[in-house]
């Protein structure tokens, strides 16, 4: 059963791709492995969680009228990589969270050695969904596992580029850089840390098509999915600073904890607004730009994202 969240209320469409993932991963997310390793990566990986990346492969997918068994893998490929960028992300190294989705974070309920393995484990595990997908041409699986290590590599840099921002202070950038400067700042590191998976998640589908109408959308496709990983983060930034632990599901402010330079700590809160219903229209622009019916979908994810604020 899919939990909503008051910050996340979710379409009945958007409940059904959901649902599909989640009997996915129950499935076949983690595999069989020894219990020690199972759990923490089962108490990261299932249950909660928004789905988002997921759900817009299948999205996307439904547009172009691919069969779901043919996306399922590499969507929940996508949630394993997330999943564990979260258990790394949260250890006392990085971010040093205690909370994760409303319950502890892996570490603090099963120890660090077991969730840098957990989280190690769920990354291989990511490309073995697809690898040993039966629906899927041998060329499709190369294609697809390209774009997953990718946007894997784009995260780590993006990791890089946060752990070095916690080094230096908004005062100090400030005197070196203008607002706009810090702003196409937080835009680079933000556009490989959340957003290259985004987008991998938006254009994967197109693999699974001709060749002709995947150079015809590519392009609208990856200006979406640039678009609404970004309008993510920023919403993610304001809502780090205005909602409560029990409506993040995790402790707020971590960012200003860590001496981290945010949208809203450059562009000031209504600033930070501004800019996620500005990518939120821009985001509507290409939809309209896409010309398929059920494109409007893809609409649905902006007003999701967008109406947390």
């Amino acid at each position: 059963m899919v939990r909503e969240s008051k910050r996340f209320p979710l379409s009945s469409k958007q409940l059904e791709l959901v649902e599909d993932i989640n009997t996915f991963l129950d499935a076949r997310g983690v595999g069989e492995v020894v219990g020690q390793l199972s759990d923490p990566a089962k108490y990261s990986l299932l249950g909660s969680g928004k789905r988002v990346r997921s759900s817009l492969s299948l999205a996307v997918s439904d547009c172009f009228s691919i069969p779901r068994s043919k996306i399922l893998p590499f969507a929940a490929a996508v949630e394993l990589i997330h999943a564990a960028s979260l258990i790394h992300d949260d250890l006392p190294c990085l971010d040093n969270d205690d909370l994760r989705r409303g319950k502890p974070s892996c570490h603090k309920a099963f120890g660090e050695g077991y969730a840098v393995i957990a989280g190690d484990y769920l990354l291989g595990r990511a490309f073995s969904l697809v690898v040993r997908s039966e629906d899927i041409t041998a060329e499709e699986k190369s294609n697809l596992v390209q774009l997953l290590a990718f946007a894997t590599e784009m995260l780590c840099e993006g990791q890089v580029l946060d752990i070095n921002a916690q080094y230096t202070s908004l005062d100090s950038q400030s005197k070196k850089l203008s607002s706009i400067e810090l702003r196409n700042e937080l835009i680079r590191r933000h556009s490989k840390k959340t957003g290259a998976l985004i987008e991998a998640s938006v254009v994967a589908p197109l693999y699974l098509i001709s060749c002709i109408e995947r150079e015809k959308y590519m392009p609208l496709l990856s200006d979406y999915g640039k678009k609404i990983g970004l309008l993510f983060q920023v919403v993610d930034d304001i809502l780090d600073q205005t909602a409560s632990v029990e409506e993040m599901g995790k402790l707020g402010k971590s960012d200003t904890r860590l001496g981290i330079y945010t949208y809203v700590s450059v562009l000031g809160l209504e600033g930070a607004i501004e800019m996620a219903h500005d990518l939120a229209d821009e985001a509507r622009c290409v939809v309209t730009r896409i010309g398929i019916e059920e494109a409007d979908l893809l609409d649905g994810f902006i007003d999701l994202v967008v109406q947390r604020i």
